[in-house]
């Protein structure tokens, strides 16, 4: 069971004495210890992804090589996880979402995807293609036929009609209001008042 903090043992006469006490005494172990330097393990984890890659890069592609680049970018995940948990919890940050496009983990992520997920070799009808203007012209051929052919789609209302309307116009104008001044008022009074800011 997680600990919790509750604001009223605050009230009972030897918190402020029992708190005092606590913490005179020397603390073992360091969270640093537990998990190390976080920044340090994020580097060490895209340095082994980038040199797995190189690897690759180097005597081409084999099942072993793919395997390793796999476990590497699992952990590499794996740690940059950890390391958006802690800057989260430090900066207290609660209205966190998945998929968030602001968080430092989603911009490295997405760099390190740039970098290492590379099309290195491609099967065509005409072989194996391993030249980056080859794969590319490839590509665009390839999606050029799927979507700038003739469309053969018809059209007709069966979204439409499948989907129920749940929504009146009388209920969509009321959701669309601007709020009123003592609504505003009300939420923010709602909000809790011992809760970091």
């Amino acid at each position: 069971m997680p600990f919790r903090f509750f604001k009223v043992w605050t009230s009972h006469t030897d918190c402020v004495a029992l708190v005092k006490e606590i913490w005179s005494k020397p603390a073992h172990g360091n969270p640093m210890t537990v998990f190390g330097n976080i920044d340090s393990q994020v580097k060490l984890a895209v340095d082994e992804v980038n040199r797995i890659q190189n690897l690759i890069d180097e005597s081409g592609v084999t099942d072993d090589l793919q395997q390793l680049d796999y476990n590497a970018q699992l952990i590499l995940t794996k740690t940059l996880l950890r390391q958006d948990q802690f800057w989260r919890d430090k900066a207290r940050v609660q209205h966190f979402m998945q998929g968030d496009r602001n968080t430092s983990y989603y911009h490295r992520l997405a760099k390190i995807k740039a970098v290492t997920k590379q099309i290195h070799f491609l099967n065509s009808d005409t072989g194996v293609l391993s030249n980056s203007t080859e794969i590319e012209n490839h590509i665009v051929n390839y999606f050029k036929a799927i979507f700038c052919g003739a469309n053969s789609c018809l059209v007709n209302n069966m979204v439409n009609n499948s989907i129920p309307s749940t929504v009146t116009d009388e209920d969509n104008a009321m959701l669309t209001l601007v709020p009123f001044l003592e609504e505003i008022k009300a939420s923010v009074f709602a909000l809790n008042g011992d809760g970091a800011p």
